[in-house]
């Protein structure tokens, strides 16, 4: 016969027992069951939403990332639990890969329920990722953008989000009538080889995916095509204004061909609008096509400027600074015009360190021109010229008249030291001598101004003075 105490801890450990035979009962169908159906191998990656109705959802992760290529990692069946997990928010070069180009996979285990009684079809809206990429859905692609190497091709990414439908899924009957999709996204990205412009903190996702219904995914899609509208509107009423300001300059220079100030003002004017058109526009154009013409507009915009600056400093009377700007601005044309054929080339060929050293060599010339016009205000400033702010008609007031201190030739009483140039008499006339030789002024004191402005413009002509007034 047992003592009390042994009575005690065997009426313990009794029922102990007899919980732990039931619960290995109860899992056994548990196993069996688990062992017949296909379940996804990572679950740390499984996203399950539920009742999604007329939401979009997001798809920020974890998701599993690998570096490298093997066209099997598209099969839902690949075993992907041994991956590394990365957002779907930020690039992977913000999340430990700085500077990786080539190839990588993501993978996310996906399950949908729909609410009782709504449609079973999905979408997938995806926003750039950088470079290439394409999108398989248990294995079957859905979409692509851009191609894969060799000799690849890839858009920038302010491109507009694309839209893919999920319909080669497994749909499967839930309870109350409801719709469940289940499956494996797998992407597959390429990043093109770095380049000047680039950062290395690139590569991937740029933004979360959005799933749900393609009616409210493509309302989604609506509202972010107007935000993006209303929030480049101010800058694209500016481009506009240069761009017709560029117009009406260009018509104004075929008019009169010698006003090559117009005809500056016209490339200073333009080339925003064109930049705006390649980069800023949503345009499909390919990468390679747009830094092609990209950075010879740049330059011309500068060489516009330069020129420019000539006139408006008082620094065009110098043959020999002239004839220096000209061969900067040879320069750098065919620094930006060699820089921009060098995206054109194919970005996977093995010796593409020579293209990035000779794309650094030329960016480093494009800067180093773009301080020409430091250097002409810096001399302007030397010389102790003058900017005029004024009209042209002010200044070709100024000229013929002789008060025009600012440039040589020109005495501080006003009295003109150089002969009138009747080949440059549109720079040596004034537009309208009788009330625009001094504004502002008694018309009475004006009068001997008016008078040697009529006999000068009489005398350009070759036709009597009028009558003067008495």
């Amino acid at each position: 016969m047992l003592r009390p105490a042994w009575r005690l801890s065997h009426s313990c450990c009794l029922p102990a027992l007899l919980l732990y035979v039931s619960s290995l009962v109860v899992s056994l169908p548990t196993l069996a069951l688990g062992q017949a159906s296909v379940v996804p191998p990572s679950s740390a990656s499984a996203i399950a939403i539920k009742g999604l109705g007329r939401a979009v959802a997001p798809l920020d992760g974890p998701w599993q990332f690998h570096l490298g290529d093997d066209p099997n990692w598209a099969s839902p069946t690949f075993d992907d639990s041994h991956w590394e997990q990365l957002t779907a928010e930020k690039p992977w070069g913000e999340q430990g890969h700085p500077s990786y180009t080539g190839y990588a996979w993501y993978r996310l285990h996906l399950s949908l329920n729909s609410a009782p009684g709504d449609q079973s079809s999905f979408a997938l809206l995806v926003p750039h990722l950088d470079d290439v990429y394409e999108i398989f859905w248990n294995g079957s692609s859905i979409g692509r953008s851009g191609k894969f190497p060799p000799y690849p091709i890839w858009y920038r990414s302010t491109d507009a989000p694309v839209l893919y439908p999920l319909n080669p899924g497994t749909p499967k009957s839930g309870p109350e009538h409801e719709s469940q999709l289940r499956g494996t996204l797998a992407i597959r990205v390429w990043k093109a080889p770095l380049t000047s412009e680039d950062s290395g903190q690139s590569g991937g996702f740029e933004g979360s995916p959005i799933v749900g219904y393609p009616e409210s995914l493509a309302a989604y899609k609506t509202s972010l095509d107007y935000q993006w509208l209303r929030a480049n509107q101010f800058s694209f009423a500016e481009f506009l204004l240069y761009g017709i300001t560029g117009v009406l300059c260009l018509f104004s220079w075929l008019r009169d061909r010698q006003q090559r100030t117009l005809l500056w003002m016209t490339g200073f004017a333009l080339s925003p609008l064109i930049r705006l058109i390649l980069y800023g526009m949503r345009i499909p154009w390919t990468v390679g096509l747009s830094n092609a013409l990209g950075p010879p507009v740049s330059s011309i915009r500068d060489i516009s400027l330069w020129f420019l600056l000539l006139w408006l400093l008082h620094l065009d009377d110098n043959p020999s600074l002239i004839r220096l700007v000209r061969r900067f601005a040879v320069v750098s044309l065919a620094a930006s015009i060699s820089d921009g054929l060098l995206s054109l080339l194919d970005a996977s060929v093995s010796w593409f360190w020579l293209i990035q050293i000779a794309d650094a060599v030329l960016t480093g010339i494009y800067f180093i021109t773009a301080a020409v016009p430091l250097a002409l205000v810096a001399l302007a400033v030397k010389q102790r010229r003058r900017l005029d702010l004024g009209s042209p008609a002010a200044r070709h007031r100024r000229i013929s008249l002789g008060h025009d201190p600012g440039r040589p030739g020109a005495s501080s009483s006003g009295t003109a030291l150089y002969p009138l140039d009747p080949r440059r008499q549109t720079a040596h006339t004034p537009l309208s001598p009788l009330w625009q030789c001094r504004i502002g002024a008694h018309p009475r004191r004006n009068l001997p101004a008016r008078r040697s402005a009529l006999r000068r413009l009489s005398h350009l002509h070759g036709r009597p003075p009028p009558p003067q007034p008495s």
